[in-house]
């Protein structure tokens, strides 16, 4: 079952609604300086409420994608479902125009994948082994939330180790739910649905079958925890065999 969530009734579930005017403001008008990540589609900004708040802003490359596109609505309805304390807190949003913007809780320890595979040295020392046990149980724990506690269930589709964030007290925290869908009832029955994620995470028998169950979040996330152990990425044709990264 796809998400088609009607804009009005998000409107009445969604905790706060923002002017683009103070999302624009928060940002320094969405400069560089308060850029903090970049996709293929999106662009997050870091940005300081009027309150004081810090949050990060998620805004399409070109606005009139977002209009187009019911991913970020998806993400949007999703997210206002979900309560969890290993999931992405949505704090709102701002529709203006072909403006369309999501505000969440800002993490400001950036994203797992920073800690094991980024260029700063004092995040991968800080990654211990005890850190990086404690950071798969909390993320396992968002995902059986998703697949066992949600109603319905809800399939991610792109588990990935940078869609796993890091708070302010080092907990992890489940995100980007773009390309999630409601699953049925019976976690063990398969959708028919074209294959979406991303390579190197990306379930075999979904990829090759189009069958995409709960299962295929556990696949993705036991990469994650290979990534997690060896310090290797999921995708590296440059890494020399037995080069392996510990903490």
């Amino acid at each position: 079952m796809r998400i088609q969530p009607d804009v009005e009734d998000l409107k009445i579930r969604m905790a706060q609604e923002f002017s683009y005017e103070e999302l624009e403001q928060a940002t320094s008008g969405f400069s560089q300086d308060s850029l903090v990540g970049k996709g293929s589609f999106s662009c997050v900004f870091k940005g300081i409420l009027r309150d004081g708040t810090v949050v990060a802003v998620k805004r399409a490359i070109k606005a009139s994608d977002m209009k187009k596109s019911s991913k970020e609505y998806n993400e949007l309805d999703l997210l206002s479902r979900l309560n969890h304390a290993h999931l992405l807190n949505l704090l709102g949003y701002c529709e203006d125009g072909s403006e369309r913007l999501l505000v969440y809780e800002f993490m400001a320890h950036g994203s797992l994948y920073e800690h094991l595979h980024g260029k700063d040295p004092n995040l991968k020392k800080g990654l211990n082994w005890a850190r990086r046990v404690t950071i798969a149980v909390q993320a396992a724990r968002g995902i059986e939330y998703l697949h066992g506690y949600a109603c319905p269930p809800v399939i991610h589709r792109d588990i990935k180790s940078s869609n796993i964030l890091i708070d302010e007290d080092h907990n992890a925290r489940v995100a980007d739910f773009g390309l999630s869908i409601l699953g049925p009832a019976d976690s063990g029955t398969p959708l028919s649905e074209l294959p979406a994620g991303t390579l190197g995470y990306l379930d075999p028998e979904y990829y090759r079958l189009h069958y995409l169950t709960t299962k295929s979040d556990v696949y993705s996330f036991g990469v994650v925890l290979l990534e997690i152990l060896s310090g290797r990425k999921a995708i590296d044709m440059q890494f020399e065999e037995g080069n392996i990264v510990g903490p």
